[in-house]
């Protein structure tokens, strides 16, 4: 099946899982029309097996055909399946900007930053936009009504080009999970209650806990950055303050976020983080 006629059902795939954020490879265009294809739902899938080219970064998952979950899944997508194409963290973002750069595109992509990509890349025409298909897509629909923030992805030509992650609440916080077994060999005997306790313990527990890491995240400084500006509350881009009623830029306007660095500097010293995570 050529990507013409593959755009209207991957947009459908996706109304009905919702993952994300996606951008979906529009081809040669969308030529494909719901008018084409018989009324009503088109999940599961029925005819013909398609099988589309997915890109995405490893997140240590893969397509088990014996897990009870994938079985549910194919249940609702019936004879339509991705076969995905995934890369580790220190190189996914640099072939994910190659692909977009070059035009030549997966059937669909998992990204990161989709706002920033629908700024960048948008008016290329490469990517196809799912509110053509919104009368098919339900789930999506009814989640633009009850979330406003998703039409935040608009173009100013109000396409909506990647479907988003959705949240159940306006702020969208960070959250830790500690070992308490490994807590307990570092002499640990409760998990901290501030940032100043918790960067002491990661301390004790690198210098403790032979093999262990104080802190752990596999997706890189930039998003121990993001974690940590969550928890503190550090603006570390532009954002406009409701209270105050007025833009701030962070870097130079917000203590929390020099105070942010300092603590980020002082973990990265302590050798808390996995170097290869990080990079």
């Amino acid at each position: 099946m050529s990507k013409r006629a593959v755009g209207l059902l991957t947009a459908l795939v996706f109304a009905a899982i919702f993952c994300g954020p996606v951008f979906a490879g529009a081809g040669q265009g969308e030529t494909t029309s719901s008018a084409a294809l018989p009324a009503g739902p088109l999940l599961p899938w029925s005819g013909a097996e398609i099988v589309w080219d997915g890109f995405g970064a490893d997140l240590g998952m893969k397509n088990d055909p014996t897990m009870p979950v994938y079985a549910e899944y194919l249940k609702t997508t019936g004879n339509a399946r991705i076969e995905w194409q995934t890369f580790p963290w220190n190189d996914y973002d640099q072939k994910l900007n190659l692909y977009m750069q070059s035009g030549d595109l997966p059937d669909i992509m998992w990204t990161r930053d989709a706002p920033g990509k629908v700024a960048t890349f948008g008016g290329t025409g490469m990517f196809l936009n799912w509110d053509n298909y919104k009368n098919r897509m339900p789930n999506m629909t009814r989640w633009i009504d009850e979330f406003p923030y998703l039409s935040n992805i608009l173009t100013e030509n109000r396409e909506r080009l990647a479907v988003l992650d959705i949240a159940n609440a306006e702020y969208i916080g960070e959250g830790w999970f500690y070992n308490p077994t490994v807590l307990q060999k570092a002499g640990i005997t409760k998990p901290p209650t501030t940032i100043d306790e918790m960067i002491a313990q990661m301390k004790q527990v690198k210098a403790r806990v032979p093999g262990a890491d104080g802190y752990l995240s596999y997706w890189g400084m930039s998003y121990i950055k993001s974690a940590f500006s969550g928890a503190m509350n550090a603006k570390t881009g532009i954002e406009y303050d409701p209270v105050a009623k007025k833009w701030i830029y962070g870097p130079t306007m917000d203590p929390n976020y020099k105070q942010l660095i300092m603590y980020l500097n002082e973990m990265y010293k302590a050798g808390v983080f996995n170097p290869d995570a990080i990079s």
